[in-house]
């Protein structure tokens, strides 16, 4: 069930908020990458720990009960920042650029506020697929599709096969070779393309 929260607080508070747990995330989501990465010894990884731990202690002292959710200011502003695709204060989210280049559009005086717009919409529309689809094709391995006709903005593809299949994209593509991407047994994954182009797939060596 999705939580959302109406908040009456100021776009200041919202901008200060920001600058003391945006910061936070970030060094949280450095820890993600160094504990992935790390390859000190025992007794170095296990003070890390102990740290870590007493942190997360002091953090737990005072929190939100359940989820973040996604909360709403009076202005109609979406802070959706437990969010894992553009959350700021979810530290799995990939970081939001500091700063957005707009071309062809009325001034913006918030930038942030537009890249988390932008995002949470290309978040919504590459997670939904609409049914029914425009088209469906069979794709013979080796093979390539016919062309994608000019509604066709996404793709879902999925490999029934029990072997991996590189598969190429792009105009006039009629063939793909080993070296491009490949999708996994059974797997679906979905591709933003452009009209009239065709998908191809080969055979994983």
């Amino acid at each position: 069930m999705l939580d959302f929260t109406l908040e009456n607080i100021s776009s200041e508070e919202v901008e200060r908020l920001r600058a003391v747990y945006g910061p936070l995330a970030e060094s949280v989501r450095e820890l993600i990458d160094a504990t992935v990465r790390t390859e000190m010894d025992a007794d170095a990884v296990a003070a890390a720990k102990a740290e870590i731990d007493s942190a997360t202690a002091r953090l737990r002292q005072k929190q939100t009960d359940g989820s973040f959710g996604v909360r709403y200011l009076a202005s109609g502003e979406r802070m959706a920042w437990g969010n894992a695709v553009i959350g700021l204060r979810n530290p799995i989210a990939p970081a939001l650029p500091s700063v957005v280049a707009v071309s062809a559009l009325a001034p913006v005086k918030n930038t942030r506020m537009l890249a988390d717009n932008l995002r949470m919409v290309l978040a919504m529309v590459e997670a939904l697929a609409k049914v029914p689809p425009i088209a469906e094709q069979v794709v013979a391995v080796p093979g390539n599709s016919a062309a994608f006709n000019a509604a066709t903005r996404f793709v879902r593809v999925h490999n029934g096969t029990a072997a991996g299949v590189p598969v190429a994209f792009g105009l006039g593509v009629t063939s793909a070779t080993t070296s491009n991407m490949r999708l996994a047994a059974n797997q679906t994954e979905y591709f933003m393309t452009n009209a009239g182009d065709q998908m191809a797939a080969v055979a994983n060596a």
